[in-house]
């Protein structure tokens, strides 16, 4: 993950953007929803009595520690870090992108610095259960997952040069698209599987009902992970990546967070959120719910509530 780290900062250092676009909302609260470390992922979670926020954690600057999933209760506002039980699974837990689809929880996880898997949970309200691990040489560095269904995901790998698409079904690992540079967040609509690539800056459409032709819906500088609400589709950005990784050295320095909301009919899209004062480091997905933006981040224990303001 640190090589993974510098490498990618070294050609974002090449490509640096001067400014970042301002935000078009305003917003007149922000809370925080405190957690460990890294909590680079979240995923609305409706399996259970009522829906709740899951968040994937992980101390990704020394990785000394096992990782964790938290859950964010929208009514009682508490946070609580889930039970986990990984029956005879022995390897470590350093998660990175979830998705889940009705009782099922999808987790990247890195194993080791040279083994990364999927693993899937059942999930409980006060915790998960692993049932299955998915390896194979089609997921050999994956950073995103997108659950279909219980027995079905997508799931990018974050390669510089040589990135990857793949479908799981049916027992069976597919590369859809391979060549990509750094493909990272992953999310279905419809009939089309959305990717965004970090290094070549674009956001991408394949038509899974058209053998998965491909096409360049937006440019994004430095796309990370996706959420879909109210028919539109989120994103958020990594604007200045040299700024990541000093961030990434030394968690004083800030990062540029935004957040876009991308409109897929008419190709339009807004800035909803950005920051450079360092409210937020390092933004790594932004997920709307009632009204209220929640911001994940790729280092630090929270995640950002942002309460926009009354029409």
């Amino acid at each position: 993950m640190t090589k993974l780290i510098y490498s990618t900062a070294i050609l974002f250092f090449l490509i640096g953007c001067k400014t970042i676009p301002l935000q078009t909302t305003s917003y007149q609260k922000f809370e925080k929803i405190e957690t460990d470390f890294g909590t680079e992922d979240i995923e609305l979670d409706s399996s259970c009595t009522a829906p709740r926020l899951l968040i994937s954690c992980d101390e990704r600057r020394a990785l000394e520690t096992q990782g964790s999933i938290w859950s964010y209760d929208f009514k009682t506002q508490q946070s609580t870090k889930l039970k986990i039980d990984f029956r005879d699974y022995k390897s470590e837990f350093h998660p990175h992108g979830i998705s889940s689809y009705k009782a099922v929880l999808f987790v990247v996880n890195h194993a080791t610095k040279k083994e990364s898997e999927i693993l899937r949970f059942s999930i409980s309200t006060d915790g998960l259960k692993l049932d299955t691990v998915y390896k194979n040489k089609a997921i050999d560095l994956p950073n995103d997952v997108f659950a279909v269904n219980e027995n079905e995901f997508y799931a990018t790998n974050y390669h510089t040069i040589n990135g990857s698409l793949a479908h799981y079904k049916n027992n069976k690992f597919t590369v859809i698209d391979k060549g990509m540079k750094l493909p990272n967040g992953v999310i279905k609509i419809g009939d089309k599987v959305i990717v965004s690539t970090t290094l070549s800056n674009k956001i991408i459409s394949y038509d899974v009902s058209n053998n998965y032709k491909r096409e360049k819906i937006f440019k994004i500088k430095g796309g990370d992970n996706f959420s879909t609400s109210n028919n539109k589709l989120y994103v958020s950005s990594h604007p200045k990546f040299f700024k990541f990784y000093k961030h990434y050295k030394n968690a004083k320095n800030i990062s540029p967070s935004v957040i876009y909301e991308l409109d897929l009919k008419t190709k339009e899209k807004m800035v909803i959120y950005s920051d450079e004062t360092g409210q937020i480091n390092a933004a790594s997905g932004g997920l709307f719910y009632k009204n209220k933006l929640y911001i994940s981040q790729v280092f630090e224990n929270f995640v950002l509530i942002a309460t926009p303001q009354s029409n």
